[in-house]
């Protein structure tokens, strides 16, 4: 996987960047489809040598741009949903969706139903509503269960309590849905499968195993010294027991697309404040959310600046708070800085704050 990180930081990739600088105002985006494609192959092979009964869903709210759905769903990756916005975007796609909505509303479900989705219950009174719009017709279905100290899904000891009122209202459980969090390390992820191994000693027979996402993107995997194919044996060698009689299901978002896009900004002043060295940027925590929890990485493209320091990358904003990152380089007025990983939630968390979002340019090569 380490590979696909030096490809980006190859000479062509550079002059790539600088053709683009040189016809496009800053500051913008660059997603490059062919990442996100390597990406899925590389997920997908490392599921399918573990597991004959297994299918990788793409979590759309990591970043939903057309080109990164459209690519992914011709390289056989599911849908997985959790908005109307979300569910209209993929309404054209044939694949296989899974609607895992928490605070579902009736559109949604309507619509997810129309799509044929697997929707996954996460409470009671979702499902009292999926029942009356069903009008009592059956329905296959998954269940959340609540495997940490967080609201989502339904507690372990509410489960079968659960199961049974929904199975009155003629909803099946076939699938099973635990989330372990993001960005787990090997540790954690092997904790997250021992509790999902005790909930499935005493857990009714199931279709489905859903064990959501947490996979770390490939610069975080290689800061570790490891990758995917290390977590796919964790859960074969934890769940190896329970895996002939089910469908083993995926929800990956940052694995696919964190590293496929970068940011592009610009120097618009460099000043000194108390022998500090700041750039003030065009863009900075509007674009750069610390919720996307992605190790960005700054590296300028263009330097003109007499003499190297450490400066403080700040945006336009007027927070206090508008410091990104801190790098060694020759920064003057009008120099570029690429900022790499954003692929993941930086679009979708930016905000519309006294400037436009930037704009997002696609290179195909």
């Amino acid at each position: 996987m380490g590979s696909l990180w030096i490809m980006r930081m190859i000479p062509a990739r550079q002059q790539a960047l600088k053709a683009l600088v040189s016809k496009n105002e800053r500051p913008f985006f660059v997603l490059f489809p062919q990442m996100v494609k390597d990406n899925a192959r590389h997920f997908m092979d490392a599921a399918k040598k573990r597991f004959k009964k297994s299918h990788i869903y793409y979590s759309v709210k990591t970043n939903p741009h057309a080109r990164v759905l459209e690519v992914l769903d011709s390289s056989g990756i599911g849908m997985e949903l959790v908005s109307l916005r979300e569910l209209r975007a993929v309404k054209s796609f044939s694949g296989k969706k899974i609607f895992n909505a928490p605070a579902a509303t009736e559109a949604e479900l309507r619509e997810a139903l129309a799509q044929k989705c697997l929707i996954i219950i996460d409470n009671l009174s979702q499902a009292q509503l999926l029942h009356s719009i069903l009008k009592g017709k059956p329905l296959d279905v998954g269940i959340r269960v609540r495997m940490d100290a967080h609201r989502f899904g339904f507690a372990p000891q509410e489960i079968k309590a659960a199961i049974r009122e929904m199975e009155s209202w003629g909803l099946r459980m076939v699938a099973l849905h635990a989330h372990p969090g993001t960005n787990q390390t090997l540790q954690d992820y092997h904790n997250f499968l021992n509790r999902v191994h005790g909930l499935l000693v005493d857990f009714p027979p199931i279709r489905i195993l859903d064990l959501g996402g947490g996979f770390p993107g490939n610069e975080n995997l290689r800061m570790r010294k490891t990758g995917i194919p290390a977590y796919m044996e964790l859960v074969h060698e934890t769940l190896g027991e329970f895996l002939p009689q089910v469908e083993l299901v995926f929800e990956v978002g940052r694995s696919l697309v964190e590293d496929a896009m970068c940011l592009v900004l610009e120097v618009q002043h460099a000043k000194v404040v108390d022998n500090a060295h700041y750039a003030l940027m065009d863009s900075g925590i509007n674009v750069l959310s610390k919720l996307s929890m992605s190790p960005l990485r700054f590296i300028p493209l263009q330097e003109s600046g007499e003499k190297k320091h450490n400066f403080f990358l700040c945006g336009p904003s007027m927070f206090g708070s508008d410091e990104f990152a801190r790098i060694f380089a020759k920064l003057a007025r009008g120099d570029i800085v690429v900022v790499e990983n954003v692929g993941a939630y930086c679009t979708e968390l930016a905000w519309n704050l006294s400037r436009d979002v930037p704009s997002v340019l696609v290179v195909e090569k």
